[in-house]
């Protein structure tokens, strides 16, 4: 392992951390005391040049299992001496390891990290970026679930495969297609960030130990733009557990961070890219009964206020942006040309986004948009649809002035929609009957031909499923998205302002 450090160090320019000048405020000595395993926490001189340092991604495990911490009734005692003994199995593995290959020191968010004091766990959050993008290489705890589990592989383990997700590394002769089975670091939220931040890592699976930096991750295969990566991180992140509701924004903020770097002057709002909206708003929740293997929980609204209705983080839940990889007629993506898609008489004219702390990318106390576009009021159908396998997809029909399916409506959360009789269309962005495969067939039991009134580029619409909200007027809320609408039903509607919350 320690040849793989050097040789990357040495030999691969793609991977020289960029922002040498960080300098992390705390972090674990890990050879402060000759003839002991003992470690302590230092506070760095933030004048001093950077020094380097190891980072540790983990699994914190339950209430009941919860890793050695510094609060602010220990952080005095942190700084003189920890035990080693007092250490977890993870920990001491990795401060061993840390040693092993000729560092002295080392990040544990646990312990680096004050963890009653919320100015500073704020501080630190917004510093992921930083933090994992200038260690010197990253340990990853995958196979561990809790603290206990260590940075270990077990050579007569077996991992059944229970994901189709997985990861491409190049090791320059042969490529390693690592599957996430059994992982259970790949559950958890805080640890996306953690291993798309961190230059160079080393993996601790159930029955490997694989190495991976910036320079042997696989391009082959990748999104076909920043937008659409942004879209798969997205996903993935939701597919992920959090121990708290509120760290929903905060634990994608280091990742959000660099990702404004490409993007430029474009604002930020709720885990959604200004300039990627009207498209950015029409993700679908998705349920458990559908074919995903990360489907583990019915998509469900936090306690508390996290994110305006509009915005994927208002809802635990796996969401999916399948409906923006649809190529369009053969042309460009729409990152490459925005404007081969119509998006009629939709346009965003404002957004307002208050910050609950200092953090640009993390929680927030409020956001809305101002839009202006074309509403229309639509029962949809509560019961069995004619095909069964629409309905079991959450798809519900949207029905016409003359009693005919004109749409399809994907309610959010389904049973918030079952008190629900009517919902307000608002029509976002064209689409054709041939983008949904077979379900715009099952949802209007029929074939369109070429001659079709629905058949062309454009012909039917794709957009939200709204409600009136009940604390201002003109305002509404998402509820879900629609799909393949009769474009016609909105020829009469005049384009209206209203808020979005």
């Amino acid at each position: 392992m320690k040849a793989w450090v050097a040789d990357c160090v040495e030999n691969h320019p793609r991977c020289i951390n960029e922002s040498r000048s960080f300098v992390s405020t705390r972090l674990l000595d890990v050879a402060a005391f000759e003839n002991s395993d003992d470690i302590r926490l230092v506070r760095l001189d933030l004048k001093l040049s950077p020094t380097r340092y190891v980072a540790l991604s983990h699994c914190w495990g339950p209430s009941t299992q919860l890793p050695i911490t510094t609060t602010t009734s220990t952080l005095e005692d942190r700084m003189k001496r920890i035990k080693f003994g007092h250490l977890s199995q993870t920990f001491q593995d990795a401060v061993r390891l840390v040693r092993q290959l000729g560092q002295n020191y080392l990040w544990i968010d646990s312990l680096c990290s004050i963890q009653d004091d919320k100015d500073d766990w704020a501080i630190k959050a917004a510093a992921m970026a930083a933090i994992y993008g200038n260690s010197i290489f990253t340990i990853f705890a995958l196979s561990s679930q809790n603290s206990a589990g260590g940075c270990r592989v077990n050579a007569h383990g077996r991992s059944p495969m229970k994901s189709s997700r997985y990861c491409d590394i190049n090791t320059g002769a042969g490529r390693i297609r690592l599957f996430d089975a059994h992982n259970p670091l790949r559950t958890r939220a805080w640890t996306l960030q953690e291993r798309e931040l961190s230059v160079r890592g080393i993996h601790f699976s159930a029955n490997m130990v694989l190495w991976e930096c910036r320079t042997t991750k696989a391009s082959i295969g990748g999104p076909a733009s920043l937008r659409d990566r942004w879209y798969e991180l997205t996903e993935d992140f939701s597919s992920r557990s959090l121990s708290y509701e509120s760290d929903k924004l905060p634990a994608l903020s280091g990742l959000a961070s660099t990702f404004a770097e490409s993007f430029g002057p474009n604002p930020y709002l709720a885990g959604i890219w200004r300039s990627h909206m009207p498209s950015a708003l029409l993700w679908k929740t998705t349920l458990k009964n559908e074919p995903s293997p990360l489907s583990t929980f019915q998509p469900r609204r936090p306690v508390s206020y996290r994110a305006p209705s509009w915005s994927w983080a208002s809802i635990d839940s796996l969401i999916s942006y399948e409906s923006q990889r649809i190529p369009n007629f053969g042309d460009p993506r729409p990152e490459e040309s925005i404007g081969s898609y119509d998006y009629g008489l939709l346009e965003i004219v404002d957004s307002e986004l208050q910050l609950a702390s200092s953090d640009q990318f993390g929680a927030i106390s409020a956001a809305s948009l101002l839009l202006r576009g074309c509403i229309l009021p639509m029962q949809f159908r509560h019961e069995q649809c004619r095909n069964e396998s629409m309905h079991g997809r959450g798809m519900r029909a949207l029905i016409g002035e003359d009693g005919s399916i004109a749409g399809a409506f994907y309610p959010d959360i389904i049973t918030e929609a079952r008190d629900m009789k009517w919902v307000y269309c608002l029509s976002i962005k064209g689409e054709s009957w041939f983008t949904g495969g077979q379900a715009p067939y099952e949802l209007y039991q029929k074939s369109f031909s070429t001659d079709d009134e629905f058949s062309g580029e454009n012909a039917m619409v794709m957009g939200l499923g709204l409600i009136k909200d009940t604390t201002r007027p003109n305002a509404y809320q998402r509820v879900g998205l629609t799909r393949w609408v009769k474009k016609t039903i909105f020829s009469s509607i005049v384009p209206s302002l209203f808020t979005f919350l």
